[in-house]
Protein backbone atom coordinates (compact mmCIF):
# COMPACT_ATOMS: atom_id res chain seq x y z
CA UNK A 1 0.00 0.00 0.00
CA UNK A 2 1.33 3.22 -0.66
CA UNK A 3 1.32 6.21 0.66
CA UNK A 4 -1.57 8.97 1.00
CA UNK A 5 -0.81 11.78 -1.62
CA UNK A 6 -2.49 15.77 -1.20
CA UNK A 7 -1.15 18.68 -3.39
CA UNK A 8 -1.23 22.04 -0.78
CA UNK A 9 -1.63 25.27 -3.26
CA UNK A 10 -0.02 28.21 -1.41
CA UNK A 11 -0.12 31.74 -2.47
CA UNK A 12 3.28 34.12 -0.43
CA UNK A 13 4.27 38.21 -0.55
CA UNK A 14 7.28 38.83 -1.39
CA UNK A 15 7.27 43.20 0.45
CA UNK A 16 11.16 44.39 0.07
CA UNK A 17 11.23 48.22 0.99
CA UNK A 18 14.69 50.14 1.48
CA UNK A 19 16.47 46.87 0.85
CA UNK A 20 14.35 45.18 3.69
CA UNK A 21 12.39 41.88 3.63
CA UNK A 22 8.97 41.21 5.41
CA UNK A 23 9.22 37.53 7.36
CA UNK A 24 7.58 35.61 9.71
CA UNK A 25 8.41 32.85 11.96
CA UNK A 26 6.84 29.81 12.49
CA UNK A 27 6.17 28.68 15.54
CA UNK A 28 3.26 25.98 14.81
CA UNK A 29 4.04 22.31 13.69
CA UNK A 30 4.63 22.39 9.74
CA UNK A 31 7.17 22.38 7.21
CA UNK A 32 8.70 25.71 8.03
CA UNK A 33 8.19 25.04 12.17
CA UNK A 34 11.16 27.42 13.36
CA UNK A 35 12.26 29.07 10.43
CA UNK A 36 11.68 32.45 9.01
CA UNK A 37 9.77 32.63 5.51
CA UNK A 38 7.39 34.60 3.25
CA UNK A 39 4.13 36.07 4.68
CA UNK A 40 1.65 33.51 3.27
CA UNK A 41 -0.17 30.09 3.31
CA UNK A 42 -2.87 27.85 2.30
CA UNK A 43 -5.45 28.59 -0.64
CA UNK A 44 -8.92 27.55 0.16
CA UNK A 45 -10.68 26.02 -2.02
CA UNK A 46 -12.78 28.27 -4.74
CA UNK A 47 -10.37 31.30 -3.48
CA UNK A 48 -8.25 33.21 -6.08
CA UNK A 49 -4.77 33.39 -5.55
CA UNK A 50 -4.02 36.84 -4.84
CA UNK A 51 -6.70 36.94 -2.65
CA UNK A 52 -5.32 34.34 -0.35
CA UNK A 53 -2.05 35.71 -0.72
CA UNK A 54 -3.29 39.43 0.69
CA UNK A 55 -5.41 37.35 3.48
CA UNK A 56 -2.63 35.13 4.46
CA UNK A 57 -0.53 38.32 5.15
CA UNK A 58 -3.10 39.80 7.19
CA UNK A 59 -3.67 37.48 9.41
CA UNK A 60 0.50 36.79 9.83
CA UNK A 61 1.22 40.35 10.02
CA UNK A 62 -1.51 42.93 10.64
CA UNK A 63 -0.15 44.61 6.94
CA UNK A 64 -2.19 44.89 3.82
CA UNK A 65 0.28 44.99 1.19
CA UNK A 66 -1.04 46.39 -3.01
CA UNK A 67 0.05 43.05 -4.75
CA UNK A 68 1.84 43.35 -7.68
CA UNK A 69 2.87 40.84 -10.60
CA UNK A 70 3.70 37.17 -9.96
CA UNK A 71 7.31 36.82 -9.64
CA UNK A 72 7.60 32.93 -9.78
CA UNK A 73 6.57 29.72 -8.55
CA UNK A 74 8.28 26.85 -6.79
CA UNK A 75 7.14 22.99 -6.27
CA UNK A 76 8.37 20.35 -3.76
CA UNK A 77 7.20 17.29 -2.24
CA UNK A 78 7.71 16.37 1.47
CA UNK A 79 6.21 14.69 3.65
CA UNK A 80 3.30 16.37 6.19
CA UNK A 81 4.98 16.55 9.39
CA UNK A 82 3.40 14.08 11.99
CA UNK A 83 1.41 12.16 9.20
CA UNK A 84 1.81 9.97 6.73
CA UNK A 85 0.65 11.94 3.98
CA UNK A 86 3.19 12.65 1.29
CA UNK A 87 2.45 16.36 -0.10
CA UNK A 88 3.19 17.91 -3.50
CA UNK A 89 3.64 21.62 -2.23
CA UNK A 90 3.09 24.59 -4.99
CA UNK A 91 3.98 28.05 -3.89
CA UNK A 92 3.09 31.04 -5.77
CA UNK A 93 5.22 34.38 -5.41
CA UNK A 94 3.58 37.83 -5.55
CA UNK A 95 5.04 40.81 -5.42
CA UNK A 96 4.17 43.21 -2.79
CA UNK A 97 4.59 46.78 -1.93
CA UNK A 98 2.98 49.73 0.59
CA UNK A 99 1.89 53.00 0.25
CA UNK A 100 4.58 55.93 1.65
CA UNK A 101 7.90 56.06 2.24
CA UNK A 102 8.70 53.88 5.34
CA UNK A 103 8.21 50.77 6.34
CA UNK A 104 5.32 49.90 8.12
CA UNK A 105 5.44 48.51 11.20
CA UNK A 106 4.37 44.94 11.28
CA UNK A 107 2.60 43.17 14.30
CA UNK A 108 2.31 39.79 15.59
CA UNK A 109 -0.78 37.71 15.84
CA UNK A 110 -1.54 35.95 19.40
CA UNK A 111 -2.03 32.24 19.74
CA UNK A 112 -1.49 31.47 15.80
CA UNK A 113 1.25 29.65 13.76
CA UNK A 114 3.43 32.74 14.16
CA UNK A 115 5.40 33.91 16.61
CA UNK A 116 7.53 36.57 15.27
CA UNK A 117 7.31 38.88 12.43
CA UNK A 118 9.51 41.66 11.08
CA UNK A 119 11.91 43.18 8.37
CA UNK A 120 15.24 41.94 7.93
CA UNK A 121 18.06 43.30 5.82
CA UNK A 122 18.01 41.47 2.44
CA UNK A 123 21.68 40.59 2.35
CA UNK A 124 21.43 39.78 6.02
CA UNK A 125 18.36 36.98 6.18
CA UNK A 126 17.78 35.58 9.30
CA UNK A 127 18.79 32.09 10.47
CA UNK A 128 17.32 29.57 9.49
CA UNK A 129 14.93 30.93 6.68
CA UNK A 130 13.13 28.12 4.27
CA UNK A 131 14.46 27.96 0.67
CA UNK A 132 11.25 30.15 -0.30
CA UNK A 133 13.22 33.11 1.47
CA UNK A 134 15.85 32.19 -0.69
CA UNK A 135 14.29 32.07 -3.90
CA UNK A 136 12.06 35.18 -3.38
CA UNK A 137 15.48 37.14 -2.85
CA UNK A 138 16.83 35.48 -6.46
CA UNK A 139 13.66 37.00 -7.91
CA UNK A 140 14.26 40.36 -6.94
CA UNK A 141 17.77 40.56 -7.15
Amino acid sequence: MSARRAIRVAAQVVCIVDGHILLTHQGAPGPARGKWTLPGGGVDFGEDLSSAAMRECFEETGLQPTLGRILGTYSSVYLAPGTAVETHGIRVFYEGWFQGPNRPEPTCPQGGEIDDVGWFPIDGLPAPATESVHLAVEFVS
